[in-house]
């Protein structure tokens, strides 16, 4: 999804260099406490995978297709009708050994593109990952996970100036605990990840970016009723090279408040932080900003769920001299089931993004709906229509933020054994 996504940005922004490593390079700091999944109305019936001693064993496959009417995010749209499938595969494993649980996965991925200009983009990845977690007692727990990315990317336009290869590898090692004291559950989180971009287009030559990061989250709640209230402190150091031959360490320093809970038919998660993120670099002012996410739902009827979401993200940029980027969106979403087999999912969702320290910003208005048909236990049936406007600035025009309109329809077959 990541490299889809970043794909998206890419076409769409017209400074593929640019919007690769911006956002690549540094994923937001981890807000203090993940914003908690609120209930769902009735689904479908989870897949109990294979028994191999105490394991569970499962096999998931995903094939998407989805015809587009501005594959390349261009502003005229007359000729751009396209085509983009995706197939991925993935064996993974979970289970309890005593008091503790473990999991692993293996996955690999393919995607492709192709529009009537006769431009080709195709992607190949491999995910692994593994992870265990020991319970101590009821509320004590310590957890551990690792995982790794690899892909490679060849995009062979008509134009051959544009063509590029991109590979990446990213790897991951995280720890969380989690103590109760009295009535108190303490929370400390650690990460680091690594990245390594090797960027190739026969315009810019070879651009060649290594960083690593490393995440801390500290937290101490107390559960009133069906209801969690938390504050903490969190950050994020990342060092390494640029695509400019600048280094740049930057640290990111945050502290929040969280809660969560939920009465009756209503749900919400509130996770809000005011972080400073410094570069020490002269050339690059330090920035200030509140981040966070808040959710809510309601569940008007058995069958009916409602969702209104608020995010606003923080990503560095380490290919400019700029501070990153802030995105700030709102999203009102619903679901019916029509039946455990049958729902419909509409979505209504604005975005806005600006680069700090310029006068770049852009606006992404979208509409969505799916309808998922789920066909036995382990295959579902998913058919939507999206409908994606980018509108930039003037400013952002004039950097090359392309204004365009998309309409797209997919169809998703995914199963799990």
């Amino acid at each position: 999804m990541l490299i889809i996504e970043l794909r998206t940005e890419m076409k769409a922004a017209k400074c593929i260099p640019c919007v690769l490593f911006s956002i690549f390079a540094l994923s937001p700091s981890q807000v203090l406490a993940q914003a908690a999944t609120l209930s769902n109305p009735q689904g479908f019936s989870a897949p109990t995978g294979f028994a191999l001693g105490s394991a569970q064993i499962f096999i998931g496959n995903t094939l998407k297709t989805e015809l587009t009417d501005n594959e390349k995010y261009e502003a005229d749209s007359s000729a751009n009708d396209g085509r983009r499938s995706t197939a991925s595969l993935t064996l993974s494993a979970q289970g309890m050994s005593g008091d503790t649980s473990y999991f692993a996965s293996l996955g690999t991925s393919y995607y492709h593109t192709s529009n009537e200009s006769g431009d080709d983009d195709n992607t190949t990845s491999v995910p692994i990952g593994a992870g265990l977690t020991h319970s101590f007692n009821a509320t004590d727990t310590l957890s551990l996970t690792a995982g790794e990315y690899a892909s490679n990317e060849t995009f062979s336009p008509e134009a051959g100036a544009s063509a590029y290869d991109l590979h990446l590898t990213m790897e991951n090692v995280s720890g969380n605990s989690a103590v109760k004291l009295g009535n108190y559950l303490l929370k400390a989180d650690g990460a680091w990840s690594g990245a390594h971009y090797e960027y190739m287009a026969t315009s810019v030559g070879t651009i060649d970016v290594k960083r690593d990061q490393y995440d801390y989250n500290l937290s101490i709640g107390k559960q009133y009723g069906n209801n969690t209230v938390s504050v903490g402190v969190g950050g994020s150091t990342s060092t390494g090279e640029t695509a400019i031959g600048l280094d740049v360490d930057s640290q990111q320093i945050e502290v929040g408040f969280s809660a969560e809970g939920s009465a009756d038919v209503f749900g919400y998660a509130v996770n809000l932080v005011y972080g400073r993120i410094g570069y020490g670099v002269d050339s690059i002012e330090d920035q200030h900003a509140i981040l966070g996410a808040i959710e809510a739902s309601y569940q008007s009827a058995p069958n009916t769920l409602l969702r209104a979401e608020f995010h606003r993200t923080f990503a560095n940029s380490i290919l400019t001299a700029a501070p990153g980027y802030i995105t700030t969106g709102v999203a009102l979403s619903g679901q019916y089931d029509f039946s455990q087999y049958t729902f419909i999912r509409p979505q209504l969702a604005y975005e806005q993004t600006e680069v700090l320290a310029t006068e770049l910003d852009y606006s992404k208005p979208s509409f969505s709906v799916t309808l998922g048909q789920h066909v036995t236990d382990n295959v579902s049936l998913f058919v939507g229509y999206t409908h994606t406007q980018q509108d930039p600035n003037s400013a952002a025009a004039d950097a090359g933020y392309a204004e365009y309109e998309e309409n797209k329809v997919s169809i998703e077959l995914s199963s799990t054994f």
